[in-house]
């Protein structure tokens, strides 16, 4: 019978094979660990070496993870462990404690996934100067101005100074990705220049309206909106009074008094994100802001901030910086200042005829600062942290209808459910610091109609995205 040649080569080929194995499998049985070994050694001492001489691209991630060390000295430290281990590992010494090593710092590599916002839009600012110069007695020199001559665009040669921005949207154990202008898909953004006067900017609402951008983020299917600039200070607070041992009548009328802030100006980061993009199944979201500078190899947080005055007059002044610099995840630190509030017994001895609550711990307040309202925008196993919390599934309401008092006024659409530019947040953090949540028995004094006497209106405010009122100029004709 003739035999199939076909069969005969593949019966070659895997002799072939089969001699291989019985060379390679033992020499790979003695090697492969070594060389697995000084290969993560190797990477080891890379990157740590560059977290030591500050040129990692991940020490800006370590320094948001682990935010509760200076990054100038976690990182290195960092560093240093990571060359440790990888040292270790190339020369093949103490290899259970290298081990016990490797799987600590994985464990820690994890942390990003567990300490890390769902979602993070971050913002880096960017000043470019044209250095405009003009002649003066033969020699060009630089102008000390921002501006030499009108202008109605940050094209305008006229302009010395263009602030420009870009906004990311950052995912735990992802990279951070730049939001893009829908219509040009650019990722830098300008911030129109302050309300400088009407000599300058002879149409400032014309001008600053042309920044007000639609952009597209990684992982929201629908557009965003997104300015940065200059607007009327939205915020009402008798400011001068209230700090000056509450230098006014605090249960008198509620428009008695003047916002120390009205004509003021602000600048102002305002973002509009789908609601989709936000949520993964639960209605319910706690936001925060910080603002942090560079320092060394990282940033630093120096501000934190989600509802207004809680640092102001809640948190006791040795522990204000710290409450700046920290994470609402660990506001265990602080929930003294909550649960035993300083301001109703200030209060009490500033006007002896009013009665500070009487039931320790304020759990009224817990909910309203750390866990959110229970049937309003709690949502289920939660943490306590001092956060920003908004049910989405409830609708938003127009100006006309809403309530400048929010939730103690029946309209659940305002604060403390998310916070809007019309809602009297003074007003309503005062009757809750008084008890109004509270019975008579726990509160006597919790009726009394409790005021700054700087009222406001959300009529006051702009229909359309950001909200906020045109500002107002430096000067005019």
């Amino acid at each position: 019978m003739a035999s199939n040649p076909t069969t005969n080569l593949t019966r070659t080929a895997w002799s072939w094979v089969a001699r291989v194995d019985r060379v390679v499998i033992p020499f790979l049985r003695r090697v492969a660990v070594p060389i697995l070994r000084v290969s993560l050694g190797v990477v080891f001492v890379w990157f740590g070496l560059l977290k030591i001489f500050e040129v990692s691209p991940v020490s800006e991630l370590v320094a948001r993870t682990v935010y509760w060390v200076d990054p100038d000295v976690i990182v290195p430290v960092l560093g240093a462990f990571e060359v440790t281990v990888g040292v270790l590992l190339l020369l093949g010494r103490a290899l259970r404690l290298t081990l016990f090593l490797f799987l600590l710092q994985m464990l820690g590599t994890f942390l990003t996934f567990i300490v890390l916002p769902d979602v993070t839009f971050r913002f880096r600012f960017t000043n470019t100067y044209r250095n405009i110069k003009i002649p003066v007695g033969g020699e060009q020199v630089a102008v000390p101005l921002n501006n030499v001559g009108a202008f109605s665009s940050s094209k305008d040669p006229t302009l010395n100074l263009v602030e420009s921005y870009t906004v990311e949207i950052i995912r735990p154990g992802k990279p951070a990705v730049k939001g893009t202008n829908a219509s040009t898909g650019a990722t830098t953004f300008i911030k129109p220049h302050d309300n400088i006067g009407t000599k300058s900017i002879a149409d400032y609402a014309g001008y600053s309206g042309k920044y007000i951008t639609r952009l597209d983020f990684a992982g929201c299917a629908s557009q965003s909106k997104v300015f940065v600039g200059q607007r009327r200070e939205g915020f009402s607070v008798n400011l001068g009074e209230v700090f000056d041992l509450i230098h006014t009548n605090p249960v008198g009328d509620t428009h008695g008094e003047q916002n120390t802030l009205a004509k003021k100006n602000v600048t102002s980061i305002a973002l509009e994100v789908p609601i989709a993009c936000l949520t993964a199944g639960n209605p319910i979201i706690g936001a925060w802001t910080t603002a942090s500078t560079p320092n060394g190899s990282g940033w630093k947080q120096v501000s934190r901030l989600s509802a207004p005055l809680v640092n102001e007059v809640v948190i006791g002044l040795p522990d204000k910086d710290r409450f700046n610099a920290s994470n609402p995840r660990d506001d265990g630190q602080f929930a003294r200042y909550v649960t035993n509030p300083t301001l109703p017994a200030l209060i009490e001895v500033l006007f002896p005829g009013v009665k500070a609550p009487t039931v320790f711990p304020r759990t009224d307040l817990v909910a309203a600062f750390l866990t959110g309202v229970d049937g309003l925008n709690q949502p289920a196993n939660v943490r306590p942290a001092e956060m920003m919390r908004l049910n989405t599934s409830i609708a938003a309401k127009t100006a006309s209808m809403q309530k400048s008092l929010g939730v103690l006024a029946g309209d659940t659409a305002g604060f403390p459910n998310g916070r809007r530019p019309g809602d009297d947040v003074v007003d309503i953090e005062l009757r809750v610091a008084m008890g109004v949540l509270l019975t008579d028995a726990q509160a006597p004094s919790r009726t009394l109609p409790y005021t700054d006497g700087a009222a406001v209106s959300a009529v006051e405010f702009r229909n359309t995205f950001p909200y906020l009122n045109t500002p107002l100029p430096g000067a005019t004709d």
